[in-house]
């Protein structure tokens, strides 16, 4: 499977029509600005890599979303799935 990104707290690769989103035991540390950008960056390779699907394996996930994620998620990344 070639790695799209590889950063400290996530990595995406792709399975054919598939984009797989892989959270590290790093996000413990991470920042909610971290956590945004992870989102669009998510949103953006869905586009570019031409898939009809997205897996998240959050076994590994340890960050704490704060109350506006949601918020976040509806103004800046639902936009960019709805292109795909």
């Amino acid at each position: 499977m070639p790695h799209l990104y590889d950063g400290p707290f996530d990595a995406i690769t792709q399975d054919g029509k598939v984009l797989i989103l892989k959270w590290k035991p790093e996000t413990a540390s991470m920042e909610t600005k971290q956590f945004f950008e992870s989102m669009v960056r998510l949103g953006e390779l869905t586009i570019e890599a031409d898939v009809h699907g997205i897996l998240i394996d959050i076994l590994d996930f340890r960050h704490k979303p704060t109350a506006d994620v949601m918020a976040f998620r509806e103004e800046h990344v639902i936009p960019i799935y709805k292109q795909t």
